[in-house]
């Protein structure tokens, strides 16, 4: 692996883009709007997909179906972003990197801690990697991007991750060559799966419409939702920089099935956050997340 400093070109955002949301409607437009014909391209279906796996997660449905509707999105934003020539497990393990290294470079990780980084603790040899990116952060600030980093030689950590994906995926949608196998359901992960869906997507819409740096500008209301689940469940001193203390705090003593039914309501607030011409603060949004959890815990 190696990183090198690239430049960025200009990007017009929404540069020979006239579909809105990924529909378009065709046909005469002085015919009634219910007789019109509606099109979606694949990022729009893969939004809905990913969209409806959350929800379902959320109420607990089942989770083959799930799976099912999770994989499907996923493969279709990880083919978008394979026909630009990227790969989704190239860009997360870039954004883990990256993360790390801003981490130690404004002293909220220290060396030693990297020994039992999940990232260093898989791949020993990335510890010197990030320790030299961390100084390169320090030297430049914000001009050095995620972008600026380059991996060398993991083909082969591609394939395998693409094939262990497809694993359950497979078993779930075909029967022509295997009708006799069956699938140990430890084997199936839903919040990987979706995770994976979500950050292939946000990867995927991001270069259509321009640089935004607030990535929850890009997340539908249902993955910011995730996002909060993800990390309560995975990286929880994470959750605590995004949403704060209290919040992070409070929502952990909840269990499961609270988590699930406030990530539901969530899935409203930021709805409605969204949609609001002129959306409260941020700090007001916060506030109005730890006041779910309050009636949560009534």
């Amino acid at each position: 692996m190696q990183f090198a400093m690239r430049s960025k070109g200009n990007r017009r955002v929404g540069q020979e883009h006239d579909i809105t949301n990924g529909c378009s409607m065709m046909g005469n437009p002085n015919r009634p709007r219910g007789d019109a014909k509606i099109f979606i391209n694949k990022l729009e279906a893969a939004r809905r997909q990913i969209n409806a796996a959350i929800r379902m997660s959320f109420l607990d449905e089942d989770e083959l179906a799930i799976h099912t509707v999770a994989a499907a999105a996923y493969s279709i934003v990880r083919d978008l972003l394979g026909g630009r020539g990227r790969s989704d497990v190239l860009e997360l393990a870039r954004g883990g990197i990256y993360q790390t290294a801003r981490s130690l470079a404004a002293g909220e990780l220290s060396e030693s801690a990297l020994d039992h980084d999940d990232l260093t603790r898989e791949s020993p040899h990335l510890r010197d990697i990030i320790i030299a990116m961390a100084a390169e952060i320090r030297a430049k600030g914000d001009a050095f991007t995620p972008d600026m980093i380059r991996f060398i030689g993991w083909g082969d950590v591609v394939a395998a991750d693409r094939k262990r994906l497809a694993e359950s995926a497979n078993f779930l949608k075909h029967a022509d060559r295997d009708a006799r196998r069956s699938l140990a359901l430890d084997k199936i992960n839903n919040d990987e799966i979706i995770m994976r869906a979500g950050a292939a997507y946000i990867g995927a819409y991001r270069p259509l419409y321009g640089p935004v740096d607030n990535i929850v500008l890009y997340q539908t209301p249902e993955m910011s939702a995730f996002h909060i689940w993800w990390m309560a469940r995975n990286d929880p001193d994470r959750l605590r920089q995004e949403y704060g203390v209290e919040f992070t705090d409070d929502f952990l003593c909840l269990d499961l099935s609270q988590r699930r039914h406030t990530c539901l309501r969530l899935i409203e607030l930021f709805r409605q956050w969204r949609s609001d011409p002129n959306p409260a603060s941020i700090q007001h949004l916060h506030g109005q997340m730890r006041h779910l959890i309050a009636l949560e815990r009534e």
